[in-house]
């Protein structure tokens, strides 16, 4: 079992983002991560990266951009797998930021929660954008997909168990992978970077929150749930991931 941390591209944000209520004057650059996945039998992919730069720049964060070689398609053929390599997609959300180029998948089956879909159809409008509804004039990736709809934890294949992570988004989930070393948990949103690991000693609290929710004390929950249930955790957007090739 080995899972593969794979740059996406690149988002402009302010730290809030990433941090609750801390450095508003600080403007950062964070990777967008997807995870590949190799089991003896089956290529599992967690997220999907994110969009083409111009798409992230106009309708997400200014001063975001995708490398020519950043498409989740080119990251994978440089670790010598194609798309059809792909048994299995596995979102933790529908943000646009985890789902852009699914479409080229033709051959996995996509897992989505419940929840999360049917949130992802339907949005309020402050999340036009991140779901890339209609409602703005896009075309969120994810509209054509036959999903295989989860509702709840569960194990979709062995060694690999969805976690529901709720809070970030409604449907948010994690995905825990044993390994002989012990249990990777790869977090989605729900951890953004290994500061939200970090006790946040201004407050007494034992972590830092991330500063982008839908639900405070089911995010919070979902802290609490995956350093339960992980030996390892592998964050979204934090550039510390690549400092390994692998993880196994």
């Amino acid at each position: 079992m080995k899972i593969f941390p794979l740059k996406t591209g690149t988002i402009h944000c302010n730290k809030s983002i990433i941090t609750l209520g801390r450095d508003f004057d600080q403007w950062i650059d964070i990777p967008s991560v997807a995870w590949l996945v190799e089991t003896s039998n089956k290529m599992i992919l967690v997220d999907t990266g994110m969009c083409d730069s111009a798409r992230a720049d106009r309708y997400h964060y200014s001063g975001s951009c995708q490398k020519e070689n950043e498409r989740i398609d080119r990251v994978l053929d440089q670790k010598g797998y194609s798309v059809d390599d792909i048994d299995m997609v596995i979102f933790t959300h529908l943000h646009w930021d985890h789902c852009s180029n699914c479409d080229l998948f033709r051959k996995a089956t996509f897992y989505i929660q419940k929840r999360e879909i049917v949130f992802a159809r339907d949005p309020i409008p402050p999340y036009y954008h991140s779901y890339e509804s209609a409602e703005v004039g896009l075309k969120a990736p994810f509209q054509s997909l036959k999903f295989e709809v989860i509702d709840g934890d569960c194990d979709i294949a062995p060694g690999i168990r969805i976690l529901t992570t709720f809070g970030h988004s409604p449907g948010h989930q994690s995905v825990q992978v044993t390994t002989e070393r012990g249990r990777y948990v790869i977090a989605g949103d729900a951890i953004m970077s290994y500061e939200n690991l970090e006790r946040d000693d201004k407050k007494g609290v034992a972590y830092r929150m991330i500063g982008r929710y839908m639900d405070f004390e089911k995010t919070w929950r979902s802290l609490e749930k995956i350093t339960a249930a992980a030996d390892f955790i592998l964050p979204s957007h934090d550039d510390r991931v690549f400092e390994k090739s692998f993880y196994a």
